[in-house]
């Protein structure tokens, strides 16, 4: 009877021992929401875990970046749909998961607007235009010039080498590569060919003979002069005389009447003489040989609306006011 009541009793042991075990934890339960910045890239989102029973939790935001923090914020710095996962653990190690999906999209940048003008003197070549740029809308410039040259300056300054009708083409892209582009004509001139002589100004000349003796006596030089082509010597302009011209009244302007010297290729000659009544016999007072062609920029600089022209020993100087001619 003794041994019986002995084994009830440990089974009743057994059973009281058993129930003492610890309780199951609550499952996790994953959730949150999101907030974002903006639409566009870059944009910032800020996640907020509204989970239930968990002790820690493990973000994935879907470009490769993980986060342990309750309540994370992440940039997007390029467009596409992400997957953003969120794992919740309990104490226990169970696990539960919440998914939800993020969309960021690139901002489309407007059209470039191209605009664009020109300045400078184009009328003869070689010449330089100026281009000023009036584009909006634009991350970078190519400028076609119509003669074989490109630029990728925004307002770029083109040396044009020969006369002709230029096809000049300014295509802008945005940020975003997209491209407009704008074709405006440039005529330049050919180089010039001849040379209208609108004014001479007397500068200087010398007071006296190589001998040292004055060229009339008692009185100063009556000089006149002419321009003429080198060697044939055809006069295309000659002065009147100027009686008793002293060097300490110059400069002194003549009206040239609009000579034209119709070949710039040739040389000229202006040649001065002094004036002699008795005897009849003038006196070369000097001259200056020169060259237009030397005078005609090939750089790109304005052509010289005046020159000015000296010889030695004479001291003989002239300003000539010209006006360059096709």
């Amino acid at each position: 009877m003794k041994t019986k009541l002995f084994l009830v009793v440990m089974a009743l042991s057994l059973v009281t021992v058993s129930c003492k075990k610890d309780k199951a934890l609550p499952d996790p339960v994953a959730a949150f929401s999101y907030s974002a910045s903006g639409n566009y890239v870059p944009v910032t989102v800020t996640f907020t875990s509204t989970s239930q029973n968990a002790t820690s939790l493990l973000w994935n935001f879907g470009d490769g970046v993980i986060s342990a923090l309750p309540s994370p914020q992440h940039i997007y710095a390029s467009a596409g749909q992400y997957t953003i996962t969120l794992v919740a653990t309990n104490g226990d190690g169970k696990t539960n998961t919440a998914t939800q999906y993020l969309t960021v999209a690139k901002e489309v940048l407007p059209m470039p607007t191209v605009g664009f003008a020109f300045s400078g003197d184009v009328t003869f070549a070689p010449c330089f235009a100026t281009f000023s740029n009036t584009t909006t809308n634009a991350a970078s410039y190519h400028w076609d010039f119509g003669d074989g040259t490109t630029s990728t300056e925004k307002t770029p300054k083109h040396l044009y080498a020969v006369g002709g009708t230029y096809a000049v083409v300014l295509t802008a892209a945005n940020a975003d590569a997209a491209t407009t582009n704008l074709s405006k004509q440039v005529i330049v001139g050919n180089a010039p060919t001849k040379v209208n002589v609108k004014q001479l100004t007397l500068l200087a000349f010398s007071a006296t003979k190589t001998d040292g003796s004055g060229w009339d006596l008692g009185s100063a030089a009556d000089p006149y002069f002419a321009i003429m082509d080198y060697p044939a010597t055809i006069a295309y302009y000659t002065s009147g005389s100027f009686t008793d011209l002293a060097v300490t009244s110059l400069p002194k302007s003549f009206a040239a009447n609009n000579t034209m010297l119709n070949n710039i290729n040739v040389n000229y000659t202006i040649f001065f003489w002094d004036e002699d009544v008795w005897p009849l016999n003038n006196d070369p007072i000097g001259g200056i040989y020169f060259s237009f062609k030397q005078y005609m920029p090939t750089n790109g600089s304005p052509y010289p609306s005046e020159i000015t022209l000296t010889e030695s020993p004479s001291g003989i100087s002239f300003k000539l006011a010209i006006e360059w001619k096709p």
